[in-house]
């Protein structure tokens, strides 16, 4: 899942933030300066301004862009597009023998 980590919405990143200031990840108070920004500690969502943190899976924009996502992955799965690894494959064995370390 893309997210922005300055504006806390998802879609794009950091780098491509149109947002002027950096924003609290909990509250979303701009903050000019971080030693001087005090969080209200109430949680807003920069999705869809409720009341829970911004990436959370409670939120509705957040479960909506997820299986989006997911369906797109499988449609590119489908295509050829995209291909999965195969992690299930045997690996060799890891073993330490005496001789590849240094003799004390």
């Amino acid at each position: 899942m893309k997210f922005c980590s300055k504006c806390w919405k998802i879609g794009h990143v950091r780098d491509q933030c149109k947002a002027s200031l950096q924003r609290c990840r909990v509250c979303l108070d701009e903050i000019s300066k971080k030693e001087e920004h005090t969080c209200t500690k109430r949680q807003k969502c920069a999705q869809c301004g409720g009341e829970h943190h911004s990436l959370q899976s409670i939120c509705h924009v957040i479960e909506q862009y997820r299986s989006d996502l997911k369906e797109d992955v499988n449609k590119a799965l489908e295509s050829g597009k995209l291909h999965r690894n195969d992690y299930t494959k045997q690996q060799h064995a890891f073993s330490m023998k005496d001789q590849d370390f240094p003799q004390c």
